[in-house]
């Protein structure tokens, strides 16, 4: 079970964020980690549209001790969304492949990935089953940017694509070796 998830969790960054990541750093100058932010950021806003309506409400009907701990519950998701967020202000290395390195995020942020995808296909599946009003569409939002920001900030520089050794190219090799 634990190598199918590995494998889905490599799938979803080699064939899915890394090509995009790709192709945006050719058509303007965005890294993966600017990249995790702007999804974070994007993140943070649909988590606080989300939850104003709960503190409009409680303000409305004078409940000022709910709309405190919406007020709370707000800050503390701010706060895990800017830990986040701190994560991905890493200095980005060139995109040539002579400066391509693993990324440490990779491997270290497996399980903050796991989590998020949970999180993401809980509020996909809570969606299926009840109608679907603002907030929830805020917080399903929240949950792709949140995922999103994760996954492209593991996509860094790609690694320099490995050829196959073909007879021909042994052979020139071969032949290199001996002339020299």
């Amino acid at each position: 079970m634990q190598e199918r998830i590995a494998q889905l969790d490599d799938a979803l960054i080699d064939r899915v964020c890394q090509p995009i990541v790709n192709r945006l750093a050719t058509g303007m100058p965005v890294d993966c980690y600017r990249l995790a932010r702007l999804c974070n950021d994007a993140a943070a806003l649909a988590w606080i549209l989300s939850q104003a309506t709960g503190v409009a409400n409680a303000l409305a009907t004078g409940s000022t001790a709910l709309a405190g701990a919406q007020g709370a519950l707000i800050i503390i998701g701010l706060a895990a969304l800017t830990t986040l967020r701190r994560v991905f202000e890493g200095k980005q290395g060139g995109r040539s492949s002579t400066a391509a390195r693993a990324n440490p995020l990779r491997a270290a942020m497996f399980l903050h990935r796991l989590g998020c995808l949970l999180w993401l296909g809980s509020q996909l599946l809570g969606a299926v089953m009840r109608p679907l009003g603002f907030t929830e569409m805020l917080i399903i939002g929240m949950s792709l940017m949140t995922t999103a920001s994760v996954y492209v900030g593991a996509c860094s520089t790609p690694p320099p694509e490995h050829r196959t050794q073909t007879s021909r190219d042994r052979f020139w090799r071969a032949a290199a070796i001996r002339l020299s």
